[in-house]
């Protein structure tokens, strides 16, 4: 292992390792604090979207063949069979500080994430989605969603015509959330600010994702905090959420559907307790699902047997009822056939894929769960929940200085109409249901003025946000489907209706008239232009092709037109699944691109070192700025504060006299 080991008091003196000592064997126990103690590996993943999985294939092999460059030790970088285009970076800190090529990926790779082309998330952080094994269409809830990575995978799994309900209880981690995929298009999300335990019946859903609050102990790689703070009395406190949580989540599932439970915690008190009490009480209706794929992925089975830990540091084998702190469900269960099934969740412990810690479980909902006391309890909650939401108003703006409106379906059909006229859409998310989506879009509400900016809802999405008057407080809706238009004021307009498509959504382009063909060459040509300076824009006399230049000025100007690159080559096919939009202007063309993205994909197709590119970019700029402020001096504009500098010397020299 090269990654740093990390010793000190907090380790030695941390609870954790005699609570542990109760689970694991003297050998596991060595392992447990071996690999606890080093740094974890940077993971992340290739940003797949609503794109092909040949895109995925391409943005690989792009990756790769950056790595490969500058990384000639294999083990230090290495692609992780069991999640797709997903890589693993080893190197620790003391390298990447003293190895210049591995500092430069490691720059790069910030970059990529902030870029929104990969997103750095843990191993076992993704492996929920994939266990859950979503298809095409489903209709899912994440119930405690935020950050979002996850949620970013489920809505890769549904597509655009499915529905991913993302939840979390609180506001400003959903705020987060929605920055969070605001790179993606997401017309199959709905954001919902609301308590997982209680959550409303919004609908019944195909998957669920349970991936509820704990301790985190698993994180002590990236969190080493947690030594010596850690306390058993934080599961303690937390197993009774959980399981309400899970028992919700089981409420809400359709029957023959499944709910994938999981924690980046070992703590058997909020994993295989939750488990076990649940397949307790629900023997007709839940069962663990084993999990025989991803079978390179190395992991333990549940644990059958355990003792409860108080918070004093003191052990039970048999639950006391004089220990208030301790609950008869976090205790083993006696029935054998619950105990078989925890052997089928799974435990995925550092030393086994040099990974965090992390639990997974997978259940089926078999039938309608069995009338139960708690069960009946939680559902009588969320339905007051409910009820309670419908007489309250809902703030979604935790900070004022970015407020949000509540979203409404449009009601000025010249708005519609406009949009309709300009794009002549037949099919946006199916085959000729452009009528349809457009005519159910919605905007925030704002003074009942025209929409800035119009949201795209698939079906499902509708279906909620409209379901009634409502909703909007019902559910706690923070946002619903995807900014896709946005309104575009200029003086080309003449006060004329014009909206144009946002960044996200730019593959809606692809059977319109709005659509331009340029070589390879070219497009790297307007990439690099806008690396350096202010202006991005590449003027039409710095291109070669004349004849090119004849028919870009032909084209509307102020228009935006998405980017197709002539040919079939690997770099072509992935930067056309981009969907990278182009604008033209009177006399220079340029590409809808930020500077960071921009830098990252210049970066990645050049396969350049990324700190040239930005420090050639600096220069640049740093000397426009200098000679701006040279220029106003010369002109005039640096007089006034001279003479007051002059003033000033003069009013100092006579107090001295």
């Amino acid at each position: 292992l090269t990654q740093m080991k990390y010793t000190g008091p907090e380790i030695e003196k941390s609870k954790l390792i005699p609570y542990y000592s109760q689970f694991l064997s003297e050998e596991e126990m060595k392992l447990y604090v071996e690999y606890f103690s080093r740094e974890l590996p940077t993971t992340f993943r290739v940003n797949k979207h609503n794109r092909s999985d040949e895109f995925q294939q391409a943005a690989e092999s792009l990756f790769d063949q950056y790595f490969q460059k500058r990384i000639p030790d294999k083990s230090q970088m290495q692609k992780l069979s069991s999640i797709p285009a997903a890589f693993q970076f080893i190197p620790s800190r003391i390298q990447l500080r003293s190895d210049e090529n591995l500092n430069k990926v490691h720059k790069f790779l910030v970059l990529a994430n902030e870029s929104g082309y990969v997103t750095r998330q843990e191993l076992v952080s993704m492996l929920p989605p994939v266990f859950l094994n979503c298809q095409k269409g489903d209709q899912v809830l994440d119930m405690c969603a935020a950050p979002g990575s996850k949620t970013s995978q489920l809505m890769e799994q549904v597509g655009i015509n499915g529905l991913v309900v993302a939840n979390d209880l609180e506001l400003q981690r959903c705020h987060v959330l929605m920055h969070g995929v605001v790179q993606q298009p997401t017309p199959q999300l709905v954001i919902t600010n609301l308590d997982a335990s209680k959550y409303p019946c919004l609908q019944k859903f195909d998957k669920i994702l349970c991936d509820v609050p704990c301790s985190g102990d698993g994180t002590l790689r990236k969190a080493r905090e947690i030594w010596g703070k850690w306390s058993p009395a934080f599961a303690l406190g937390l197993h009774e959420v959980q399981l309400k949580i899970l028992i919700r989540g089981l409420q809400l599932l359709k029957v023959g559907g499944t709910i994938c439970y999981s924690t980046c915690s070992l703590n058997v008190i909020e994993n295989e307790a939750v488990v076990a009490t649940v397949l307790g009480k629900f023997k007709n209706s839940v069962k663990v699902v084993a999990q025989e794929g991803l079978s390179e992925l190395k992991r333990s089975p549940g644990l059958q047997q355990w003792k409860v830990g108080d918070v004093d540091g003191s052990f039970c084998e048999e639950f006391d009822s004089t220990k208030q702190k301790l609950k008869q469900t976090m205790f083993p269960p006696i029935d054998p056939l619950v105990k078989d099934q925890l052997t089928k969740s799974m435990r995925f412990y550092p030393w086994l894929n040099n990974s965090g810690g992390f639990y997974v479980c997978v259940l089926q909902k078999t039938a309608e769960l069995e009338n139960d006391d708690l069960s009946q309890l939680i559902e009588n909650q969320a339905m007051n929940y409910e009820k309670l939401n419908e007489k309250t108003d809902f703030d979604m703006n935790f900070s004022k200085n970015m407020p949000l409106h509540p979203q409404k379906k449009i009601v000025q059909q010249e708005i519609i109409q406009a949009i309709k006229d300009k794009f002549q859409f037949e099919s946006i998310f199916e085959q000729n249901d452009a009528d349809q989506i457009l005519e159910n879009s919605s905007q925030r509400e704002l003074l009942d003025i025209q929409a800035s900016r119009v949201y795209l809802l698939n079906k499902h999405v509708q279906k909620i946000l409209y379901a009634n008057q409502n909703a909007f407080c019902t559910f706690h809706i923070v946002q619903a489907g995807c900014g896709c238009f946005e309104k575009h004021t200029g003086v080309r307009n003449n006060d004329k209706l014009n909206y144009r498509v946002e960044g996200p959504m730019g593959f809606l382009l692809q059977n319109t008239r709005f659509q331009m063909e340029m070589s390879l060459q070219l497009f790297m040509q307007i990439v690099k232009n806008g690396l350096q300076g202010e202006n991005t824009s590449l003027k039409f006399d710095l291109i070669e092709d004349k004849t090119l230049v004849n028919e870009l000025k032909k084209l509307e100007s102020g228009q935006i037109y998405l980017v197709k690159i002539i040919g079939d080559s690997l770099t072509a096919q992935f930067i056309n699944e981009l969907s990278i939009m182009s604008f033209i202007g009177g006399n220079s063309i340029d590409v809808h691109i930020k500077r960071k993205p921009r830098n990252c994909l210049y970066c990645l197709l050049e396969n350049q070192d990324i700190e040239e590119i930005i420090e050639s970019g600096q220069a640049k700029r740093k000397a426009n700025y200098r000679e701006r402020r040279e220029q106003k001096r010369k002109e005039g504009k640096g007089e006034k504060r001279e003479k007051e500098a002059s003033q000033k010397e003069l009013d100092k020299e006579e107090k001295k006299e």
